[in-house]
């Protein structure tokens, strides 16, 4: 995968259409932050922030850098503080991270998100029914 747009298309792709609803958002105001993704299940509903970065620092423990547009921090804290469904779901090199609940702040060591609470990691190919079933159960992680 390229980018976040990639990432987008290939979830598109392998959900069950009849199951989700994918609803990329485009809002076209700088600065406001909403999320990229709103989908809804039968069951719940919520947002998906979709994040690329190509390799992983070369230093062990460097600070991960997750590429945030300006307001998008503050409103995916906002909305995660009043109990707000949202993911956030990281491509790095060949593996996706996935984070609900997660205090977005600029940078994280890769052993902040290992002991993150709120993460999946998928290596070796994504599981989209795991991911289905996360983003429909509302589930912690």
């Amino acid at each position: 995968m390229k980018k976040e747009n990639d990432i987008y298309k290939k979830m598109n792709n392998e959900f069950n259409r009849n199951k989700i609803l994918l609803q990329p958002i485009e809002s076209g105001i700088k600065g406001i932050g909403i999320p990229d993704i709103f989908y809804c299940t039968s069951n719940c509903e919520g947002w998906i922030e979709l994040k690329y970065i190509p390799k992983y620092p070369i230093k062990r423990n460097s600070y991960i850098r997750i590429p945030f547009h300006p307001g998008q921090m503050n409103w995916i804290n906002r909305y995660r503080e009043l109990n707000g469904n949202i993911f956030l779901m990281v491509y790095i090199e060949n593996g996706l991270w996935i984070f609900k609940d997660l205090n977005i702040k600029e940078h994280y060591t890769e052993n902040d998100l290992i002991r993150s609470s709120c993460y999946r990691r998928l290596w070796n190919g994504i599981n989209w029914e795991e991911i289905y079933y996360l983003l429909a159960t509302s589930k912690d992680l």
